[in-house]
């Protein structure tokens, strides 16, 4: 448990940097949230990636979700 105020734990479930967004939104229906970190192929947080800007980028685009990384 956190002791210093301000300290956040959190289960996260990350997404790599090379899946596509539809595994992303997969993923988040699955996991019942708007957000996941994104890591590289070593593990390393690259950052977070949010559904809203999934939709948006590639979805409302017209553009495949299968296609889109």
């Amino acid at each position: 448990m956190p002791s210093s105020r301000g300290e956040v734990v959190i289960d996260a479930h990350p997404i790599a940097s090379r899946s596509t967004v539809r595994a992303a939104l997969q993923l988040m229906d699955r996991l019942h949230t708007n957000v996941l970190p994104v890591i590289d192929d070593q593990s390393r947080v690259l950052g977070i990636v949010l559904r809203k800007a999934l939709e948006r980028g590639c979805v409302k685009m017209g553009h495949d979700p299968d296609e889109c990384v």
